[in-house]
């Protein structure tokens, strides 16, 4: 059997200073030079400062603790009111009776570091369901966030059908909130429906409010396949694997979560990202999951691709065609594919000129040409 750990180091194509970010979370010790100005914005670039200062800031050297400071000091600011901001959501989705799964970011640091101010984002990540969506947005807006799109300009249904989420930002905060009612394109990539996930999923309590956690089998089903989907273009999600392997590898029984993840269709997408936490950090596996999958599964090269991608100055978002192309791949299936491509040619417009019931939701790319003549024949339509 194949063993990825026998192949050319991959340490020999990367820059001093990601070595040395490696040597850091894998606790073996780097001699080589590096430039401290290049490593800290390499930690800012991946959204990785605080959680390496954290965990393994006793091990960087003088210099670049001396230039970290600064930056650490508005970060953890920034990070203070944003873990106050959520405190208070939650505390108002309590109240009416709003059941949700605060996705990544502060809950994710809390489970999986017991600090919510070490991971960064640029968001707040919320869960909840299709039935909740409305009273959630009028929670938020009667706290001062706006919405966009505008959930009052577009039929309910429509609007919960074609998309997944909502952003609401807020005058006073530089962050936004993503409202979500699927976690994905597609709610069944994950194995359970929303609504399941909430409902079944455990409670937890966090300065005094109260919210829902995903199971670790799902916690990590959904990071592998968040980061599948972007392409793995930012350590911290690889980084985010690492932590759940360490504190959970031996909880969980790999075999069994293998055939879940066969059944569903998901097994090349949640697989690759634990191979690539266990390539980058030599991350403990669940038994069941070895490195031969990747050979068996064809992922070497994928992998490969998506590591060398990552020791760059700056994180380039991929573009839309690769994202959308990895959504496609990212569950097996024909039936998947065609639920990921409808979303992308169904149009506001269409849907304010006539709004179909759901089950016909389908016949929207087939009309689209009708409704182009509706509109340009007459005023009222003319959007």
């Amino acid at each position: 059997m194949k063993d990825l750990n026998n192949s050319q180091p991959f340490t020999a194509t990367l820059s001093n200073e990601f070595n040395y970010l490696l040597a850091l979370v894998s606790g073996t010790k780097y001699e080589q030079e590096i430039d401290a100005d290049r490593f800290v914005k390499l930690l800012e670039n991946h959204a990785v400062l605080l959680v390496i200062n954290k965990l393994y800031g006793e091990r960087l050297n003088p210099e670049l603790k001396t230039q970290l400071k600064p930056v650490l000091k508005d970060k953890v600011l920034g990070q203070f009111n944003k873990i106050k901001v959520f405190k208070e959501i939650i505390a108002q989705f309590n109240h009416h009776n709003i059941h949700v799964i605060p996705l990544k970011g502060i809950a994710l640091a809390k489970e999986l570091l017991n600090d919510p101010g070490v991971r960064e984002s640029s968001d707040i990540d919320l869960l909840v369901k299709s039935d909740d969506v409305r009273q959630a947005v009028s929670v938020l807006e009667s706290m001062g966030f706006r919405c966009e799109p505008d959930p009052t300009k577009l039929p309910n249904e429509i609007l919960l059908q074609v998309a997944k989420d909502l952003y609401l930002w807020h005058d006073q905060y530089p962050f936004r909130i993503e409202l979500h009612w699927k976690m994905f394109e597609v709610n069944k990539i994950m194995l359970q429906t929303t609504e399941q996930l909430v409902e079944l999923s455990p409670k937890t309590s966090f300065m005094g409010v109260v919210y829902s956690s995903l199971s670790p089998e799902n916690l990590l089903i959904y990071l592998c396949l968040h980061g599948t989907k972007h392409l793995w273009f930012r350590l911290k999600w690889i980084l985010d694997i690492h932590l759940w392997l360490v504190k959970y590898h031996e909880q969980v029984d790999g075999y069994q979560l293998l055939e879940l993840l066969k059944k569903n269709g998901v097994e090349s997408a949640v697989l690759q990202g634990i191979f690539l936490s266990h390539r980058l950090f030599h991350s403990p596996l669940p038994s069941g999951i070895h490195t031969g999958l990747i050979f068996e599964l064809k992922l070497s090269k994928t992998i490969d691709k998506r590591l060398k991608s990552l020791d760059t100055d700056s994180p380039i978002h991929p573009r839309i065609y690769f994202r959308t192309q990895d959504i496609l791949f990212i569950k097996k299936g024909i039936k998947h594919r065609i639920k990921c491509l409808l979303p992308l040619v169904y149009s506001p417009i269409d849907w304010q000129v006539f709004a179909l019931p759901r089950p016909l939701f389908f016949l929207y790319p087939v009309l689209r040409p009708f409704f182009y003549i509706l509109r340009k024949s007459f005023k009222k339509y003319n959007l």
